[in-house]
């Protein structure tokens, strides 16, 4: 009667396919994690390619938990805010340090 392995391979497949990360990290049950790339979920498996380059399997109901990497269109539209902020006050004071009206 093992019911919570069910819900954690659905909740494992969904991460995986609602995320589509480009990085994935899979802890397996037996403990031992490995960095999966463009991994995708296909016959009751995830699968993907490690750094070493090999493409590898992993059964749902092998995998303890998945961790995934996705990107922030929201943070990174903020940090890139914050670049062309902090540039464009480095270029007022260095204007006014030197004295430079116009260039």
């Amino acid at each position: 009667m093992e019911q919570p392995s069910r819900v954690r391979i659905t909740v494992q497949a969904r991460l995986i396919e609602e995320a589509q990360p480009a990085l994935a990290r899979v802890t397996l049950t037996d403990e031992s994690q490995i960095v999966l790339r463009n991994p995708t979920v296909t016959n009751g498996m995830i699968v993907g390619t490690t750094d070493a380059g090999p493409v590898v399997r992993f059964l749902l109901g092998d995998v303890q938990t998945t961790e995934v990497q996705e990107l922030s269109a929201l943070r990174t539209a903020a940090l890139s805010g914050s670049i062309a902020l902090v540039s464009t006050l480095f270029i007022v004071l260095l204007r006014g340090l030197s004295g430079s009206p116009g260039g």
